[in-house]
């Protein structure tokens, strides 16, 4: 349980840092030099973000979490994925990309929740 508070706090935070890379950040340039950089950066979240659901389905198949549901924890993989990607890219409507950030928040937020409670 400690390792999933541990992962679902770290992508809280990195949702807020996406969220603040897509507001002010500036239009990506098509250099490969920005394209690596972007990997550099974004690996540990994705690498985060597999442990993550690796522990929430053993947590639900378990019972232990009731908040989530498979579907919601392969949604929120693929929202979390999209969120990291369009706060660099930017290739997306503002409405869009709130619409991703504000789903992640509530599941990372909801299972926190519970996880502390």
């Amino acid at each position: 349980m400690e390792e999933l508070i541990a992962y679902t706090t770290t992508l809280l935070e990195e949702i807020d840092h996406c969220h603040n890379r897509f507001i002010t950040g500036e239009k990506p340039n098509k250099e490969r030099a920005f394209f690596l950089e972007m990997k550099k950066e974004s690996e540990p979240v994705f690498a985060t973000l597999d442990k993550w659901v690796e522990r929430s389905e053993e947590l639900v198949k378990q019972r232990k979490i009731t908040v989530l549901h498979p579907q919601q924890i392969d949604a929120t993989k693929e929202n979390m994925e999209s969120l990291v990607l369009h706060s660099y890219y930017k290739d997306t409507r503002k409405r869009r990309f709130m619409e991703i950030y504000k789903s992640c928040y509530y599941i990372f937020a909801q299972l926190l929740k519970e996880l502390t409670t």
